[in-house]
């Protein structure tokens, strides 16, 4: 899926998603290695999604051998990219991917911390009751609000009492 882009006709054509060996981006990530194609209109894998590109630079985005996605730039001019324009993007694919990877990262963390902070608030609340049914309202109920889950049940063979 295309996460960010500029310059594309409209914006149905840059959401264009592309599958992994389909086409010039999707041969780059499926193979991790860069392309620098000066004349896109002889090469069969270009998918054309504006009739006036003519030369595409496309850099995979690896960050500890997973592909991430790739960066990929067009021009209107056949052979607009050189062999330094390729080095240079390739060192900014490098540091984009790493950046990639750790947002992901502190994204997961952060996931991980709300998921601890409402595991802590639901415990406290059934530590504060000694009632074997509230204690199950009461994580029925915090269950549901965490899975926005319309329904929840709990199935429990209960002694007589209703304490613990």
């Amino acid at each position: 899926e295309v996460r960010a882009a500029i310059g594309y006709p409209n914006e149905e054509s840059a959401k264009l998603k592309i599958p992994f060996g389909v086409g010039v981006t999707g041969w780059v990530a499926l193979q991790r290695q860069p392309q620098r194609i000066n004349d896109v209109t002889k090469d069969s894998r270009y998918i054309s999604v504006n009739s006036k590109v003519r030369s595409e630079l496309a850099i995979p985005l690896i960050y500890r051998n997973e592909v991430l996605g790739v960066l990929n730039v067009e021009s209107s001019r056949i052979g607009a990219y050189s062999e330094n324009d390729e080095e240079m993007l390739g060192t900014l694919a490098g540091s984009l991917a790493a950046i990639i990877a750790h947002s992901r990262l502190l994204e997961q963390f952060r996931t991980q911390v709300e998921r601890e902070r409402m595991l802590y608030e639901i415990i406290n609340k059934i530590r504060r009751t000694s009632s074997a049914d509230r204690i199950l309202a009461i994580t029925a109920d915090e269950i549901g609000k965490v899975l926005t889950a319309k329904r929840v049940a709990i199935q429990v063979d209960l002694p007589e009492a209703e304490s613990l």
